[in-house]
């Protein structure tokens, strides 16, 4: 079934000082924490709760680093956000002398508690979770804002999301935020109402999507901890969603993967993860292979067997949304899928694509694809494995045998024919010589 919309955290204040008493760190933001986990009897569970509203700030400052400790339910929940202020390297040609920062990592501590994760197999135990990344990056001398939901994947099962965000780390002037910088998602900029007057009346109308072109195929490569490629692929992805438009109708929606698209993923010898994160970290789709290969060998197959999808319903995407389905996010999980099937040693190739459905709603599509999720050799793709959909021996059987039928049923009126005119002719020349013998 579709996951239930999230509920919209609130936005919090926060303020750190020198130790002058000056202000030296500021932030506005709204920020949910949300957790899977495992009941028991092996049912999947999830735990939302928000930074509640008053909620206060320590931490430090520095010329070059900053730290953000926020600590709520009386000490359940510990978040740690850690700034770096980055300089330019003037000195390099091609490169940016603008100095910059961003949020380098994010430390996560909290408990299980009965409450918030009913029945969970691990209540009562403490859990923390530590990501090195790059978020919430800005330009020395502006602050940084983005009012658009953000989700940032500390692990496989705990997501912070971030939203009407407003920050700036260092050089805080006067306890007043500097000229704000816009992330990626906020630019986006959707279509002008249409304002059509008549007498008593004012009709809106917002123009529908323009359509949407076949995906662009792309590469993605993963390397190893030897920095030797172990994954490869080469498609183009699109996302196909249906919903429900502000007057009551039915419509789809639908966007690709794009050429800035954020490759992250690992590989091992029996699963390999590939995650793609576009459109400011609102969309993020995570595709596992799993090599099949079993005792023996006797399986020797890989596959996509998971998929994780997440997607915000923004206005860039879905411009006739009812005004209240706008902002939410949409986590999808989908076990048992066996897409990109192909023996293991070789690499997998469908020019045709596949269409992978994710729920009643939502749909991936694959197109131009070519892929190998495990025992990439310098670089280059195994000889391929055609899918059914390719290969022309399928398609053309049909008509190979009809061919060969027809030939056939030729063959034998053909043999029928001389047959038969060479017995004509030999009773003709048996009914001669007796002539001949008796005349």
């Amino acid at each position: 079934r579709t996951p239930s919309p999230l509920p919209k955290p609130v936005q919090n204040n926060y303020t750190l000082t020198d130790s002058s008493g000056k202000i030296c760190f500021m932030a506005l933001m709204a920020t949910q924490i949300q957790v899977n986990y495992t009941r028991t009897g092996g049912k999947a569970g999830l735990a939302v709760w928000d930074v509640p509203k008053g909620t206060k700030a320590t931490g430090s400052c520095g010329n070059d680093t900053a730290t953000l400790q926020i600590v709520f339910d009386g000490g359940l929940t510990n978040l740690t956000v850690i700034f770096e202020a980055t300089k330019g390297l003037g000195d390099l040609e091609a490169v940016a002398t603008n100095s910059s920062f961003k949020a380098s990592q994010m430390i996560l501590e909290y408990k299980e508690t009965k409450a918030r994760f009913p029945n969970s197999t691990n209540n009562g135990t403490s859990q923390t979770v530590n990501k090195t990344l790059t978020a919430f990056q800005g330009s020395e001398g502006k602050s940084y804002k983005c009012n658009a939901r953000q989700l940032v994947e500390l692990s496989d099962d705990v997501t912070l999301s971030f939203e009407d965000v407003k920050l700036q780390p260092f050089q805080v002037k006067d306890g007043h935020f500097d000229p704000v910088e816009e992330c990626a998602a906020d630019k986006q900029t959707t279509p002008k109402p249409v304002h059509s007057t008549q007498p008593m009346t004012t009709v809106v109308t917002v123009p529908p999507p323009g359509p949407v072109r076949a995906p662009t195929q792309l590469n993605f490569t993963l390397r190893d901890d030897d920095d030797k490629i172990c994954f490869m692929a080469l498609m183009g992805l699109q996302i196909e969603v249906n919903y429900t438009t502000h007057d009551k109708k039915k419509a789809t929606t639908r966007w690709n993967v794009p050429k800035n698209v954020n490759v992250t993923g690992e590989c091992s010898n029996t699963t390999t993860t590939l995650t793609l994160s576009f459109d400011g970290e609102l969309t993020v789709l995570t595709m596992t292979f799993k090599n099949q290969s079993g005792k023996g060998g006797a399986v020797n197959k890989f596959m996509v067997s998971h998929i994780d999808f997440r997607y915000t319903t923004d206005k860039s995407h879905f411009p006739d949304a009812l005004p209240e389905e706008l902002g939410h996010t949409i986590l999808i999980k989908v076990d048992g899928i066996r897409a990109f099937k192909g023996e293991l040693g070789s690499s997998y190739l469908c020019n045709k694509g596949e269409n992978i459905t994710l729920n009643k709603n939502v749909t991936l599509r694959a197109t131009k694809a070519h892929v190998q999720p495990f025992g990439v050799k310098n670089g280059k793709f195994n000889e391929a494995e055609v899918c059914e959909a390719d290969n022309d021996v399928t398609t053309l059987r049909p008509i190979i045998v009809g061919a060969v039928i027809g030939g056939i049923d030729v063959l034998m009126l053909v043999y029928y024919g001389i047959g038969r005119n060479t017995r004509r002719h030999k009773t003709t020349r048996d009914r001669h010589t007796i002539a001949v013998i008796f005349g």
